[in-house]
């Protein structure tokens, strides 16, 4: 499971457990990709690495529980 930390009032880190390997690759990827398609407004920058993704979102469209709920409903999705 992955796990999510606000690293500031803008921006959500999605860390995959296990460190940097193919599979988590992909999981990055994946997610890296659906969150792509989401409004230009509430998502500002993505920054994929090998085990991580840090979101960097607009906290005047959402607020971070909301937000943090919408990306969890996402990844389980995709």
């Amino acid at each position: 499971m992955p796990t999510f930390q606000f690293t500031s009032e803008r921006t959500l880190l999605i860390r995959f457990p296990g460190g940097m390997n193919l599979s988590n690759h992909q999981r990055v990827r994946a997610a890296f990709e659906t969150l792509l398609t989401w409004d230009a407004t509430l998502i500002r920058n993505l920054h994929p690495a090998y085990a991580s993704l840090l979101i960097e979102f607009d906290p005047n469209q959402i607020k971070r529980e909301t937000f943090i709920e919408k990306v969890w409903a996402a990844l389980m999705n995709s």
